[in-house]
């Protein structure tokens, strides 16, 4: 709008005092603008921020409950899914050595269980 007005200045004759004012009022705007865009970067990188730190959270949370679960799980049942931990059957430690992997356990979940069999 304020570059329609500029462009009619010649065509009308506009005050030299007059122009100078629509100038100055042209930076005062293109300045607010500028700032609007720098609050609107800085709050989108806040929220960003934000949303990472609580999906960080949730992952700790989700890791300690995984741990939580397999050590009740090896309490009840000896060992994941109800089977017997021993070095003979090295495929059914498989899954439990996965999800302790993913859980981040750093210690041993539960006592270790000898096979019968």
């Amino acid at each position: 709008m304020l570059a329609a007005l500029e462009r009619g200045f010649d065509k009308y004759d506009v005050d030299i005092e007059l122009r100078r004012n629509v100038r100055d009022v042209a930076d005062h705007v293109q300045r607010v603008v500028e700032r609007g865009d720098a609050f609107r970067e800085l709050l989108h990188t806040a929220l960003t921020v934000n949303a990472t730190l609580v999906g960080q959270r949730q992952n700790e949370e989700m890791r300690t409950l995984t741990e939580a679960g397999l050590a009740q799980n090896e309490e009840v049942n000896g060992s994941p899914r109800g089977r017997p931990s021993c070095s003979r059957h090295p495929d059914r430690h498989h899954l439990r050595d996965e999800l302790r992997h993913q859980a981040g356990a750093a210690r041993p979940l539960g006592p270790r269980w000898r096979c019968s069999s």
